[in-house]
C-alpha cells in the first residue's frame, strides 16, 4: 500500500488538535533581557535603545521581555524587583512605535496581569518554573493562567 503523509498528518492533527497560528509578532525575533540591573543602570527604559539598535540594523524585531532574570522586575532606581507600572507603560508605547511588542517574564507569579496586558500592553507572558512548580499539570496551567491573562485583559 501507498503511504499517503497528508491522510497521516491529517488523522494526527484531529486526534492531537489542530495547530494554531500565533500572532505574526510571534513569529518575528525575541530579545529577552533584565533591563532594571546594574549593567543596564537599573533602567527598563535601556530596552528601548536596544529595541532601535535591532531597527537600525533593519532586523525584524518581533517582541521583548523586559524583565528576564531572576530578581529583576521592571522601573528605574535601585528598588530590588520593581514594577512601576508607568515605567512598563512607557516602555510598551516606545516598543511600538517600532512595531514591537512588550512581553514580560513570571520570575515570581502573574499578581498584577490584569494591569500589565491592560495598562502596561503586555502581550507576551513567559512563565517560570520558580512559581509553576515540578511537574506537567504545573505548567499546563501556568500557561492556561497566562493566556487567560492576555486574552482577558488586552484590546
Amino acid at each position: 500500500a501507498e503511504r499517503d503523509f497528508k491522510a497521516l498528518l491529517e488523522g494526527y492533527t484531529y486526534i492531537t488538535g489542530r495547530p494554531f497560528m500565533p500572532p505574526v509578532y510571534g513569529l518575528g525575533l525575541g530579545d529577552s533581557d533584565c533591563y532594571h540591573n546594574d549593567r543596564h543602570n537599573n533602567n527598563t527604559d535601556v530596552a528601548l535603545a536596544v529595541a532601535q539598535g535591532y531597527v537600525d540594523a533593519d532586523m525584524p524585531l518581533g517582541w521583548m521581555l523586559v524583565n528576564d532574570g531572576y530578581g529583576c522586575g521592571y522601573g528605574k532606581g535601585p528598588q530590588v524587583f520593581p514594577s512601576d507600572l508607568s515605567v512598563l507603560t512607557g516602555v510598551a508605547s516606545g516598543l511600538s512605535k517600532v512595531g514591537a511588542y512588550t512581553g514580560l517574564w513570571s520570575g515570581t507569579d502573574f499578581t498584577n496581569v490584569a494591569n500589565e496586558v491592560s495598562k502596561g500592553k503586555v502581550r507576551v507572558l513567559k512563565t517560570d518554573v520558580a512559581w509553576v512548580g515540578d511537574g506537567g499539570k504545573f505548567a499546563f496551567d501556568a500557561v492556561v493562567f497566562a493566556a487567560a491573562g492576555i486574552k482577558n485583559n488586552s484590546d
